[in-house]
């Protein structure tokens, strides 16, 4: 009797397991219907992930381009200074369509003076310069003694005393080591390292290769 029910129960489990894979099937398609994902909504999680939501954009602080370049940067990393005219050119010709976000990724191992530079950088962003002070960091690239850093503050105009402050406090260290663990978690292991709406460029690379990812994501968004 127990070996006549066998070949029933077999049906029966298959039968069941079918049903069971049609009827997930069917949740996953009543859910994307329901709530489908738009590209906006990519968008706005690779904005939240990477940090833009603390407004740490570039461009006329435009941070709702419809693109957003965040580069994963060190301020002694060679390769990081021949990207800059690269990212200027971008700058120059996409305007306010293009957002821009700098995340601190100080390799300390190679580059000893890399996290007090980015120290300074937060310091001025406390006065409005961080941009400028960006600038005159890779021009300046290895000289980040603190008067060097100092000396480059006031170059901009800004009030000296309070930057030394800022900078002897070490109050920005806390940013720095936010960002080098964001770019941890996202594995990174050099520098510079680009998120253009989410997609990865690695190392210094052609305004080609940003001009066809950007023109990707502005088509998508009726550029």
């Amino acid at each position: 009797m127990n070996d006549m029910n066998e070949p029933l129960k077999t049906r029966l489990f298959i039968g069941g397991s079918i049903l069971l894979v049609v009827g997930i099937l069917l949740l996953v398609l009543f859910v994307d219907v329901l709530f489908p994902i738009r590209q906006e909504d990519t968008r706005a999680d690779t904005r939240a992930s990477l940090g833009v939501e603390r407004g740490r954009a570039n461009v006329s602080t435009n941070v709702s381009a419809p693109v957003v370049i965040v580069e994963f940067s060190d301020f002694q990393c060679p390769f990081c200074r021949q990207a800059l005219p690269t990212l200027k050119q971008v700058k120059a010709v996409y305007g306010d369509d293009v957002a821009f976000v700098y995340k601190h990724f100080p390799l300390a191992s190679i580059h000893p003076l890399a996290m007090r530079a980015a120290e300074a950088s937060e310091c001025a962003r406390d006065q409005g310069k961080f941009w400028q002070y960006h600038d005159l960091l890779f021009e300046n690239q290895g000289a980040f003694q603190d008067d060097k850093l100092v000396s480059y503050a006031e170059e901009l105009g800004l009030d000296t005393q309070t930057f030394r402050d800022c900078l002897a406090s070490g109050a920005k260290r806390l940013i720095i080591q936010r960002d080098f663990q964001e770019g941890i978690d996202l594995s990174l292991q050099g520098t510079p390292i680009f998120f253009i709406n989410g997609q990865r460029l690695e190392g210094t690379r052609p305004y080609s290769e940003f001009k066809r990812v950007i023109d990707e994501e502005l088509t998508k968004h009726g550029k």
